[in-house]
């Protein structure tokens, strides 16, 4: 996503796994960067993300998202050093991330989440996150909403929303998937099975918002891809010897 974080433009990463705004500190690139008056009170802070550990500063700094109702926001930040003169950011690709995450999930040591100052300050109607998201051939259509604030039909539904996740008291996510359908029919799922438990572990279903991939206990694969096939969405050829 585009961000302008005090007069400079950014572009990054969306994250549903931390909560935090990371952007570069000063010393960090000549061209990307926040002024040294805008990190001066901040606190040491050192972060872990996606393997590696970085060294900054927590802050506050003024942020817009273009093309939003969300303009001159006073949020917590986080503004770290680069890793490497290959990164403008903490990404090879994003001057840095833009973390919506419960605060259990948060990577950082700033005094509150940027989805909590946002609400909090009355930027967003509702602390929530609206996500859109499309198969591969559709995803122009894909979108993130910051504060929920419209339903818009696409991707071929009626715009109602069709799954809620209730940010939990402990560090982990949990959905309750009410109907899975394919090619517009309810999949017939096999009852209790995310309640199943095997060697002692309950199979869990896990959907990642930042990937293109979902994990289902194979008895619920299974279903899906009978379910698929019997759709004629997928021809399947038999080698006979």
């Amino acid at each position: 996503m585009r961000f302008n974080v005090h007069g400079v433009n950014l572009n990054l990463q969306v994250d549903s796994t931390i909560s935090n705004i990371v952007v570069p500190l000063p010393s960090s690139s000549s061209d990307v960067s926040l002024t040294p008056q805008h990190t001066s009170n901040g606190q040491p802070v050192t972060i872990y993300y996606k393997g590696e550990e970085y060294n900054g500063v927590t802050s506050t700094a003024t942020v817009t998202i273009p093309g939003t109702s969300i303009t001159g926001a006073n949020l917590p930040v986080l503004a770290v050093e680069k890793q490497s003169e290959d990164l403008v950011g903490i990404h090879p690709e994003f001057d840095g991330v833009f973390g919506f995450a419960y605060s259990s999930f948060s990577k950082r040591r700033s005094p509150a989440t940027a989805m909590d100052a946002l609400y909090k300050d009355g930027n967003i109607p509702k602390n929530e996150v609206g996500l859109q998201l499309c198969p591969y051939g559709m995803l122009s259509d894909s979108f993130i909403n910051i504060g929920n604030t419209k339903v818009t039909a696409k991707c071929g539904t009626d715009g109602r929303s069709i799954a809620w996740v209730r940010s939990p008291s402990n560090d982990q996510f949990s959905i309750n998937i009410k109907s899975i359908l394919v090619n517009e029919k309810p999949v017939e799922l096999p009852a209790e099975f995310q309640k199943r438990v095997k060697d002692g572990r309950t199979l869990y279903s896990v959907i990642q918002t930042c990937l293109t991939y979902m994990y289902f206990p194979r008895v619920v694969v299974d279903t899906l891809v009978d379910a698929i096939v019997d759709s004629g969405a997928i021809t399947v050829k038999k080698n006979y010897a």
